[in-house]
Protein backbone atom coordinates (compact mmCIF):
# COMPACT_ATOMS: atom_id res chain seq x y z
CA UNK A 1 0.00 0.00 0.00
CA UNK A 2 1.01 3.19 -0.87
CA UNK A 3 0.24 6.16 0.59
CA UNK A 4 1.96 9.88 1.16
CA UNK A 5 2.02 11.27 4.25
CA UNK A 6 -1.18 14.08 3.08
CA UNK A 7 -3.52 10.95 3.11
CA UNK A 8 -2.17 9.44 5.79
CA UNK A 9 -2.06 12.43 8.10
CA UNK A 10 -5.93 14.16 6.24
CA UNK A 11 -8.66 14.73 8.23
CA UNK A 12 -6.97 14.70 11.40
CA UNK A 13 -6.66 17.69 14.09
CA UNK A 14 -3.00 17.51 14.99
CA UNK A 15 -2.81 21.43 16.74
CA UNK A 16 -0.76 21.28 19.74
CA UNK A 17 0.55 17.47 19.17
CA UNK A 18 4.39 16.67 19.11
CA UNK A 19 5.51 13.52 17.58
CA UNK A 20 8.71 11.65 18.27
CA UNK A 21 9.93 10.74 15.33
CA UNK A 22 12.70 7.68 16.04
CA UNK A 23 15.22 7.14 13.29
CA UNK A 24 14.76 10.95 11.72
CA UNK A 25 18.78 11.24 10.83
CA UNK A 26 17.56 9.93 7.44
CA UNK A 27 15.20 7.86 5.05
CA UNK A 28 12.12 7.98 6.40
CA UNK A 29 12.43 9.33 9.83
CA UNK A 30 13.56 12.41 8.19
CA UNK A 31 10.79 12.77 5.84
CA UNK A 32 7.64 11.97 8.39
CA UNK A 33 9.85 15.02 10.35
CA UNK A 34 9.32 17.30 7.18
CA UNK A 35 5.57 16.46 6.38
CA UNK A 36 4.44 16.94 10.10
CA UNK A 37 6.08 20.04 10.36
CA UNK A 38 4.41 20.81 6.91
CA UNK A 39 0.71 19.99 8.76
CA UNK A 40 2.29 22.29 11.84
CA UNK A 41 2.65 19.36 14.04
CA UNK A 42 6.00 19.85 16.47
CA UNK A 43 8.14 16.51 15.61
CA UNK A 44 11.01 15.78 17.99
CA UNK A 45 13.54 13.40 16.04
CA UNK A 46 15.99 10.96 17.49
CA UNK A 47 18.32 9.34 16.15
CA UNK A 48 21.89 7.34 16.62
CA UNK A 49 23.98 10.07 14.49
CA UNK A 50 24.26 13.10 16.50
CA UNK A 51 25.71 15.12 13.16
CA UNK A 52 23.00 13.51 10.44
CA UNK A 53 20.35 15.47 11.69
CA UNK A 54 21.53 18.80 11.24
CA UNK A 55 20.28 18.93 7.61
CA UNK A 56 16.52 18.15 8.79
CA UNK A 57 16.73 20.83 11.43
CA UNK A 58 17.53 23.95 9.07
CA UNK A 59 14.61 22.44 6.97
Amino acid sequence: MDRSADEVLAGLDLTGRTALVTGGCSGLGRETTAAARLWTLSAELTGHDGFADRPTRAR
